[in-house]
């Protein structure tokens, strides 16, 4: 059973839309439970499961317009920060908040902690595809500049959330494809007024490009 906090009041329509989100979630999936944080009067007035939620009460919250960082240090009682303190804590297994993002990026950093290996923490959405499957996408905004090394990470995060939470298997193809990327996006960060790119990417890059045609003139 996972255990999972919601911010009740951060976002639009709060804390009625992600009361009502949790109402159906209870619904559809019996091997969770949630935990609310927010104002515990106003909760209740949308609240309608009565098996596997709890509230925890708080009538502080971070708005939209809040400045994230001074936000998370100073709103020690916000429902965000209390539901981030728990994650941290091991008392729930994830959280979910639709509020101030950068406030939300901000408790996972400082309250919650990074994953050993990542220096950066990234924002991931999956994007749908037309055979229905949909691909994850990050990062989407969290860093206004990246380094080749944070580009790997991201790689690492998406495609382990692409195989254990989606179970979607990745081809072995995909995985050179990404390591190239990641070679020449090194290549060029190091070597930003340009220069003779390695032989060894040289090749790759014209073998992947020949296979492209290949496979482009196989479907013709």
């Amino acid at each position: 059973m996972k255990k999972i906090a919601v911010d009740a009041m951060g976002g639009d329509n709060a804390p009625q839309a992600l009361v009502e989100g949790v109402n159906q979630a209870i619904r559809d999936f019996d091997d969770i439970e949630i935990v609310l944080y927010g104002d515990e009067a106003k909760i209740k007035d949308y609240l309608t499961a009565t098996e596997r939620v709890s509230i925890v009460h708080t009538e502080e919250k971070i708005d939209s317009d809040d400045e994230p960082t001074r936000a998370i240090r100073r709103k020690k009682q916000a429902s965000m920060v209390l539901a981030a303190k728990d994650v941290k804590a091991g008392d729930v297994d994830a959280m979910l908040s639709a509020g101030n993002t950068g406030a939300l990026l901000a408790a996972g950093f400082f309250i919650v902690g990074r994953i050993k290996g990542v220096e950066r923490p990234g924002l991931m959405s999956t994007l749908p595809t037309v055979d229905g499957r949909g691909y994850d996408m990050l990062d989407l905004g969290a860093n206004a500049e990246n380094t080749p090394e944070h580009l790997h990470q991201y790689a690492l995060m998406g495609s382990y959330y692409a195989e254990n939470v989606r179970g979607i298997q990745l081809e072995e193809k995909r995985y050179s494809d990404i390591l190239l990327v990641l070679d020449w996006a090194t290549w060029r960060y190091n070597h930003p007024d340009g220069g003779i790119m390695p032989r060894s990417i040289q090749f790759r890059i014209h073998n992947r490009m020949i296979k492209a045609v290949n496979n482009e003139s196989n479907m013709g």
